[in-house]
Formats: structure tokens, sequence, C-alpha cells
């Protein structure tokens, strides 16, 4: 049996796009969006048409996001 291999490279995530989540229950879970340090974060992220039972979510606290070394992070309403 092969030993899995280990991704154990640093960088910094660009331009990331989340379309569309649907979330049904009674609580709404945590989200995390933590880049690695200052140097290697997250940067520019766009999350259109989240929504909680039919609610849209619109800011990281209502989303019960943790956001950490992240920068240009966006809770967007669907452009459809």
């Amino acid at each position: 049996m092969e030993t899995p291999r280990v991704f154990q490279s640093v960088f910094t995530m660009l331009a990331l796009v989340v379309l569309g989540c649907f979330v049904t229950g009674t609580v709404l879970p945590k989200s995390f969006l933590i880049g690695y340090n200052d140097t290697h974060g997250v940067e520019n992220v766009v999350v259109e048409n989240l929504q909680f039972n039919g609610r849209r979510i619109l800011n990281a606290e209502a989303g019960n996001f943790m956001i950490e070394k992240a920068r240009g992070v966006r809770l967007v309403e669907s452009r459809n």
C-alpha cells in the first residue's frame, strides 16, 4: 500500500469564489477562512448567494464565519 503524500507547500490563495451555498438546519455551522500567516494568507474572496434556511447571509457575523489572515472577503447577493 502506498503511503499518502502530505502537501507541505505554503502559498497565498487569491481570487476564491464560492457560488450558491444553501444551508438548512437548526444551527448555522461555523465556517473558517484562515490564512497560514500574514505573508501567506487568503485574498479577494467572494461568497455569492449564501443562504441559511432561505435567508440571505450578507456579512461574516451573520454567516458565522471566523476570518483570520484574510483580506478582501465579501459576501454578496446573487448577480442573477
